[in-house]
Parts: structure tokens; C-alpha cells; sequence
């Protein structure tokens, strides 16, 4: 069906002082993709303050005004566990992917942080995790009609 491939399932809505939130704006079947995109940043993890601005320097004037755009992830003490702006945003909307093992190169286990903003915005504003194994660029239907 074409409508399935060219429009998402779901829209934004605004919801008062709640804030905005993705709706379903047709019947979705269990395990349909809902949305996929391409990484904003993929920066290496534990990153001090000036390596993520330097990061966040190199980004397009359009990525940054992205990328700030994404939930800072304050709370009543202040930015995410004290960090800086480029840091927190890193924090709050980003996903850590492992690293494979490459034979003869590395070992694995080690993880990159991941910046999908459309992605962390759905995350953020619907409380859903990709299920154990799916791709982490992407969210599937979780919930099945009761």
C-alpha cells in the first residue's frame, strides 16, 4: 500500500500543558517499522566538554539548530547529571550501539552514541524502547490491541 511507505502511522499533537505527543493516525500491525532515519551525530562515548563542543562545532549550522532543538534533559538540579548543553542533549536523546568485532582489528565491545532525533523525540514523548535486538535506528510497534 502506498500510503504505508510514503506516510508515517502517526502524527503530533499537542496536548496543552502536557506538551506533544505522536498519535496513531491509522491502524498499525503489530511489529510495523513506525519510523527510521539516519543518525544526526555518531560520537565516540564519555566525551569531556571540550571534545563535544569541537564535535558539535563541525556539525552544519542546520544540524546544530537540530540537534538543539532536542530535549536538553534538565532536571530540578540543573543539566543532566551537571554536564554541559551539547553534552546533556548528547545524554537525553542519544542511543549507545556496540560496536561489532572486526577479526583482526578489534575486539568489540566497545559503544558509539548515537544522535536520531526524530527517534528520541518519539522515545522521549511515547516512553517506548526499541525491543531487545531491533535495530537501534528504527521503532516497531510494541503494544498489541488488547
Amino acid at each position: 500500500d502506498e500510503d504505508k511507505l510514503t506516510s508515517p502511522p502517526w502524527e503530533v499533537r499537542e496536548f496543552g500543558d502536557k506538551g506533544a505527543g505522536a498519535v496513531a493516525s491509522r491502524d498499525i500491525a503489530m511489529g510495523e517499522l513506525l519510523i527510521a532515519e539516519r543518525p544526526l551525530c555518531i560520537w565516540p562515548q564519555g566525551l569531556n566538554a571540550d571534545e563535544a563542543k569541537k564535535l558539535f562545532d563541525a556539525l552544519s549550522p542546520r544540524e546544530q539548530e537540530v540537534f538543539m532543538q532536542l530535549s536538553p534533559g534538565t532536571d530540578s538540579e540543573g543539566l543532566v547529571q551537571r554536564l554541559d548543553e551539547v553534552r546533556a542533549r548528547r545524554a537525553t536523546n542519544g542511543f549507545a550501539i556496540p560496536l561489532p568485532a572486526v577479526p583482526g582489528v578489534t575486539a568489540g565491545g566497545r559503544a558509539v552514541g548515537c544522535v536520531f532525533p526524530k527517534i528520541a523525540r518519539c522515545v522521549l514523548s511515547l516512553s517506548l524502547l526499541p525491543p531487545r535486538g531491533a535495530p537501534a535506528d528504527s521503532l516497531h510497534d510494541l503494544q498489541a490491541e488488547p
